[in-house]
């Protein structure tokens, strides 16, 4: 399995189920080990850490902490862009009435 993110990485937060999350700036810290917090078929998860507070749910209650997991597929990472990512951009500049950015 290709990671998008590795441990150190900052990364912008793009999906969540809580929109408060969606745009957060995150450190990546470590892969998630069996916290509180249980996200199961999220695929890979990392511990993250955030200045700002991310809001998650476990058990029917509200959790709004600085760290916590978040799966890679949700993190673009911003050490730098990767290759899928380049393609994309070089797609989305291809399509009629794209503007160059």
């Amino acid at each position: 399995m290709k990671l998008r993110c590795k441990a150190g990485d900052l990364a912008v937060v793009i999906y969540a189920e809580h929109l408060h999350n969606i745009g957060l700036v995150v450190r990546v810290l470590h892969p998630y080990d069996n916290g509180d917090i249980h996200l199961p078929g999220k695929g890979f998860l990392w511990e993250v850490e955030c200045s700002q507070k991310q809001l998650w749910v476990s058990q029917r209650r509200a959790l709004w902490r600085n760290r916590g997991p978040v799966p890679d597929a949700y993190l673009l990472p911003l050490s730098g862009k990767t290759d899928s990512s380049q393609q994309q951009a070089r797609q989305l500049r291809a399509l009629p009435g794209a503007s160059e950015g």
